[in-house]
């Protein structure tokens, strides 16, 4: 029992000096002041686009009959007087060239080569997806240990601290107005960027903000490092290019184009002539979709469900399931490791190639096929059997019949996995 009283005695004390220390580490921004900078049109002639450029902060695009900025300036300092300073050093400045109007914010980053943003909680969100990480000791208390990206802004190199007391205490929110129909483009490198009720065609890039689009009329492109992208309602075409970053796409029509590195791709409830996406290690989840797909992964795992087209699937180990799949004319699956699993109505497959180094090869139609079909196993076992085969010819690790009018032609090949063809 005395023991345990020494050591919470101890906890208490070594909790009460870290958090002494962290406190000290705030005083370097005692003080935080908030300033307005506005800039508003007509926009010169000929203007067909505009674009925002943006280091740090939360933006906020929203229809409106014209083009218009207003930016909240937040910075801190040790005192009053010196926060005031350093937000009198932030302006909007503005430039023209080939039709494209920009509205550039600068920073003081001749003077200051590091800053602050801590995020802001927005639509229940904890963070910006701005890497906020919170750091607890003993259970006592917690703090935010945050992360940072590098960047180079206005031809320098900075850094940007998110969560943590590193860093110049300064970022800038943006609430834009885009009038109907204008070409429209923003760069906000670090803090989300959110998109709401437009018709326009709109470009957004970010380093490691999050960016959201919703209730959109136009096409949306976005390129982030490792910020995650959302649409949801979106009428035209959405491409995502990402480095870590996860991409979410429900509600659409129109073809979407999707490529990350690491992060994962969810399409859903949408159609569109062209659904594609190429990850290296990010899973790939498609549901209640229809269109042309094309999956290209390394390691990635492909997921369809209750959805329809033409399928053309290419993986390293990375496995193809699809449940519940109305096909198209065209399924091609090729993977190293990975299964090949197609469940649903597959009577409308012409072209049919499936080739897997040791996965198995798996289909189950629902309804009869119209194909001649070609398969072998090295190593395998072969299990095929449909009520409608004819021509039947068997070898050791090798099948082929005519399905139905044998409309079309398939080959299913492995190295050491099985196939399995049914209907039920």
């Amino acid at each position: 029992m005395r023991n345990r009283k020494h050591f919470s005695l101890l906890a208490q004390a070594l909790a009460g000096g870290m958090l002494l220390a962290f406190l000290a580490t705030r005083t370097a921004a005692a003080a935080t002041v908030q300033t307005t900078l506005n800039y508003s049109g007509p926009l010169p002639a000929g203007i067909t686009q505009v674009k925002v450029e943006n280091l740090a902060g939360h933006v906020q695009v929203t229809q409106g009959p014209g083009f218009a900025v207003t930016a909240t300036v937040v910075a801190g300092g040790s005192d009053q007087a010196a926060a005031q300073a350093l937000a009198r050093a932030v302006k909007l400045e503005t430039s023209e060239s080939d039709g494209q109007f920009t509205v550039h914010v600068y920073y003081p980053v001749d003077q200051y080569d590091s800053y602050s943003y801590a995020g802001s909680k927005t639509s229940g969100d904890s963070n910006d997806g701005d890497n906020n990480g919170s750091v607890c000791f003993l259970g006592v208390f917690c703090v935010n240990g945050g992360g940072s990206s590098g960047l180079r802004y206005q031809d320098t190199g900075v850094r940007v601290y998110t969560g943590g007391q590193r860093g110049t205490p300064l970022h800038v929110d943006l609430t834009i107005q885009v009038p109907v129909h204008m070409a429209f483009a923003v760069t906000n490198y670090v803090g989300r960027s959110d998109l709401d009720t437009l018709q326009n065609d709109v470009r957004v890039k970010t380093a490691s903000g999050d960016a959201y689009g919703s209730n959109i009329t136009g096409t949306f492109g976005a390129d982030t490092g490792s910020g995650d992208v959302h649409v949801k309602n979106l009428t035209g075409d959405f491409s995502a290019d990402t480095g870590s970053g996860d991409v979410f796409a429900d509600g659409f029509k129109g073809s979407v184009n999707a490529d990350t590195g690491s992060g994962d791709v969810h399409l859903s409830n949408g159609s569109g002539p062209r659904l594609s996406a190429d990850t290296g290690s990010g899973d790939v989840f498609f549901t209640g979709v229809s269109g042309d797909m094309k999956f290209d992964t390394g390691s990635g795992d492909v997921h369809v469900r209750n959805a329809s087209g033409s399928l053309h699937a290419s993986t390293g180990s990375g496995e193809v399931r699809a449940e519940n799949y109305t096909s198209g004319p065209s399924v091609w699956a090729d993977t190293g490791s990975g299964d090949v699993d197609l469940a649903g109505n597959l009577s409308a497959m012409r072209k049919l190639y499936i080739d897997t180094g040791s996965g198995d090869a798996t289909l189950r139609t629902s309804s009869g096929l119209s194909l001649r079909l070609d398969a072998s196993s090295n190593s395998g076992e072969l299990n095929i059997n449909l009520p409608d085969m004819s021509n039947v010819v068997t070898h050791r690790g090798s099948f082929s019949a005519d399905f139905g009018k044998a409309e079309g032609k398939g080959t299913i090949s492995t190295g050491s996995g099985d196939i399995t063809v049914t209907q039920s």
